[in-house]
């Protein structure tokens, strides 16, 4: 709570440093007690002079302490300002704060801040040009890498473009273009190190919503939807130092929740470093979320199908030391030999290093989560036999507990359920993608225990509208007043729907009886990317309209969680738009690629994709449509030898690639 704890405003001496220091509160158990965190601005004026004052300290808040101290610049023609932000646990008692005069933290960050502004000083000045270049050397080619056009070139301030969107119902080309990149440079500012928050990288405000988390069950989910065909490399990298930093607490939550070994759960929330279950309560029984270590880890294993098996360079971002066990596919940690050969290598290789032991993980989990004296019967009933040891005939698994977030059933107060069809399909996702894993790196290890598993598992349910039901159970009713839409998880981030009428129809369904809470970004997007998976042009159309429309996005084209800009940051639709134009506009997974698949009936009559990845280690190298002119070209550059499906509406054309040669394709648009 931040009326707990206290901060200060620290300033130079000579005005060299602005900072703003604070101290956690002293909670009794907080590992946080003794730390705090700060941010330190170097002032360096082109000319001029600066100078330490004192202001008026206009705030009547309880945790301000110390003067409210400022600088004054005179006579400058210009001003570069240096930030840097950490934190420490290590700050002293939060009693001494008040009185407390010299801070390690600021000392470490000043001596980094000196450093960059030496690295950049050309004839004692800082040298702003030299820096930029640097900077862009490394983030230009991965923000111009993926290109789109959809309008003749327009250079209205974002006011303007906004203001001839308000009201439409149809979507600006124009806007819609220039959204995209103002997502594209959300996106590439929160990677390398992390992902994205809920709010990105951004907060809007001092006391943020949400208590600044990262939330899993579907925020962060939603922002990495373009992880991947983005073709920005620092993105997956990032990913995968998130996760690895929280892998240690995963293993802690299955062994505290459930007493399962040799398993990982993940948490709703993480503050990005610690990732232990600590919030839960009847509403909100996150420690019952068995879907999460599948969600987080199916964008790494699509970076596996975009862009092969890549080294991901050991960082001090991560302790390996401290992931001898998670790291692990077996029972037994990594030797010393193990790890002091990963040190000489200094990189850890994603398929068999990090995705082959955190699925196998994942895949214990459900292993002792489902068992035979909880299951399910063939029509549709649930029930408990102490002591049963094997399935029957028409018998599958009952999933419980089990937790759709952050629904319940109808007739049943409580949202600890059992056989949520997110379970259902996450459980099948991680089997599938161990077994995938496993026929690269493991080829000759036993499967049966997984395919077993997966076999078992309970059917999805429809109800009487057709809709597939979020418990899969005759037990419990659907309850349609929430904007959450977790058990359309077969659809996205699966392909499940994909050849199947009958699931495609009742998933269509769902989403249409889910009538309430629709204005949050987060709920439109996750609407448009499903509606994306499921080829609904008419429904992507419709929420991206709702999008466009709503006070959802400040002029600078960052955006918020509400319609009505009443949250601070919120990057579920800048970050997440991204993903929802890359399904839009191709889909891919194993061998197929279809172009135009859920195309949006406005804005998007014309225009040019390039340089997006696919799940089948190709490049779309140009896209290239015209409704009217009824065409559609697209290059193909694979990154390795291999046959590609190519669909175009009901056209289909197979494609014999060589690596790193481009091959064209031509499709003729039919009514």
């Amino acid at each position: 709570e931040e009326v707990d704890l206290q901060y200060k405003k620290v300033t130079a001496q000579d005005g060299s440093t602005l900072g703003l220091i604070a101290h956690y509160p002293d909670y009794k158990n907080s590992e946080r007690k003794d730390g705090g965190y700060a941010t330190l601005t170097y002032v360096l004026p082109v000319g001029g002079t600066r100078e330490r004052v004192t202001l008026d300290k206009q705030t009547k808040e309880s945790q301000f302490v110390g003067d409210n101290t400022g600088v004054r610049i005179t006579g400058a023609a210009g001003l570069v300002l240096l930030t840097v932000s950490d934190y420490t646990l290590e700050m002293g008692k939060l009693s001494d704060f008040a009185e407390q005069t010299e801070y390690p933290l600021l000392a470490d960050l000043r001596a980094q801040l000196e450093k960059v502004a030496a690295r950049y000083s050309t004839d004692g000045a800082f040298d702003y040009d030299a820096a930029l270049a640097a900077h862009l050397k490394v983030y230009r080619p991965q923000f111009d890498a993926v290109t789109l056009t959809l309008s003749d070139e327009n250079i209205q301030p974002n006011e303007a473009l906004l203001k001839a969107q308000k009201g439409k119902k149809e979507i600006n080309a124009a806007l819609a273009q220039r959204t995209y990149y103002a997502g594209r440079y959300a996106a590439l500012c929160c990677a390398g190190y992390s992902t994205g928050r809920l709010y990105g990288m951004w907060t809007g405000e001092w006391n943020t919503g949400w208590g600044s988390k990262y939330t899993m069950d579907a925020n962060v989910n939603l922002q990495t939807a373009a992880l991947n065909s983005s073709n920005m490399s620092r993105g997956p990298q990032g990913y995968v130092y998130f996760l690895l930093r929280q892998m240690p607490d995963w293993e802690e939550n299955a062994r505290a929740t459930h007493g399962f070994t040799d398993a990982i759960q993940a948490p709703v929330n993480t503050d990005g470093d610690k990732a232990v279950l600590t919030e839960t309560c009847y509403p909100y029984p996150f420690r019952y979320w068995n879907a999460g270590a599948s969600w987080m880890l199916r964008p790494l294993y699509e970076t596996l199908q975009s862009y092969g098996n890549i080294q991901i360079p050991l960082s001090d971002e991560f302790n390996l030391q401290a992931l001898r066990s998670v790291l692990s596919a077996t029972e037994k940690d990594l030797t010393d030999a193990q790890v002091a050969a990963i040190e000489r290598r200094g990189y850890l290789r994603l398929e068999e290093d990090i995705l082959y032991p955190l699925l196998t993980k994942a895949a214990n989990y459900w292993a002792q989560l489902l068992t035979p004296e909880y299951y399910t019967s063939a029509d549709g009933s649930i029930h408990y036999e102490k002591g049963k040891t094997a399935l029957g005939e028409g018998q599958s698994y009952c999933i419980v507990p089990s937790y759709s977030p952050e629904n319940n059933p109808d007739n049943y107060a409580s949202p600890s359920d059992a056989n949520c069809a997110i379970d259902i399909a996450a459980c099948r996702d991680n089997m599938e993608m161990l077994l995938s894993v496993m026929n690269d790196v493991a080829p000759g290890a036993d499967q049966s225990r997984w395919k077993q598993l997966e076999t078992n598992l309970p059917p999805y349910l429809y109800d009487d509208t057709g809709a597939l039901k979020e418990w899969a159970t005759t037990a419990f009713d659907e309850n349609n007043e929430h904007r959450h839409l977790s058990h359309l998880y077969c659809a996205w981030p699966l392909m499940e729907t994909r050849g199947n009428a009958r699931l495609t129809a009742a998933c269509k369904q769902a989403v249409e009886n889910r009538k309430s809470e629709n204005e949050a970004s987060h709920a439109l997007v996750h609407r448009s990317l499903i509606a994306a998976r499921l080829q609904d042009r008419a429904a992507l159309t419709d929420a991206l309209v709702n999008l466009m429309n709503h006070k959802i996005r400040y002029n600078s084209l960052m955006t918020n969680h509400d319609y009505d800009r009443g949250s601070c940051y919120c990057t579920d639709f800048a970050i997440g738009y991204l993903g929802i134009v890359h399904e839009a506009l191709v889909y891919s997974n194993d061998d197929e690629i279809e172009l135009l698949p859920a195309l949006p009936e406005s804005g998007f009559d014309r225009g040019t994709l390039t340089g997006l990845k696919t799940r089948n280690r190709a490049t779309v190298t140009r896209l290239q449509w015209d409704l009217a002119a009824g065409t559609v070209q697209a290059v193909l550059t694979a990154d390795v030898d291999r046959t590609l499906t190519v669909r175009c509406g009901q056209t289909v054309r197979t494609l014999h690639c060589k690596a790193g040669e481009p091959v064209e394709v031509q499709f003729a648009l039919r009514d």
